[in-house]
């Protein structure tokens, strides 16, 4: 599902990479995958380590970039697209149809949201909310951003913060669970 979400989301003209693959786990997660990762207020966050480790496991076959297991979060992924058909066969042959909803809900959440900062931004809001119950007020979730971190507080405008919010409202009762 990861490759996947990977895949499309570099067909919108974006680069993955790891920072990327751990926003599409995320949401994938958030939305009822049991993705088992844990997922916490780092930096970049929310970020899991394990995200990594999982596609250090996919090196040299379906993607390039984590030879030494030290790829930096932004450092692009060469995606093997010559494994494309094999990983769009296995989802349509063993995902559940369920699963595949969560594919195409993931991918309508993020339309629009197609670059890092976006995916970042979309990711915090909806952690803050989520996880640490911050209301739904612009105002709360800036203040938790602040308290987050001084980079998140920089990059996120509450013009975006409210953006973020709309989106995440619009589509809480589809995707999440």
């Amino acid at each position: 599902m990861l490759l996947y979400s990977l895949f499309t989301y570099e067909s919108q003209g974006e680069q993955s990479s790891l920072f990327v693959a751990n926003k599409l786990a995320y949401f994938l997660q958030r939305m009822g995958e049991n993705l088992n990762l844990t997922f916490v207020p780092e930096n970049y966050g929310p970020y899991s380590v394990q995200v990594g480790h999982v596609l250090y496991n996919l090196n040299d076959t379906y993607l390039h970039g984590l030879e030494q297991n030290e790829a930096r979060p932004f450092e692009p992924l060469q995606l093997n697209y010559e494994k494309w058909d094999e990983v769009k066969d296995y989802v349509d042959r063993d995902l559940t149809a369920e699963q595949r909803d969560r594919l195409q809900n993931l991918l309508r959440l993020i339309d629009g949201f197609e670059s890092a900062f976006s995916l970042e931004l979309l990711a915090t809001v909806d952690y803050l909310m989520k996880e640490r119950g911050a209301d739904t007020s612009k105002e709360e979730v800036r203040k938790q951003i602040e308290d987050w971190s001084s980079r998140k507080t920089k990059m996120f405008r509450p013009e975006y913060i409210e953006i973020a919010q709309k989106q995440l409202t619009n589509y809480a009762q589809e995707v999440f669970m």
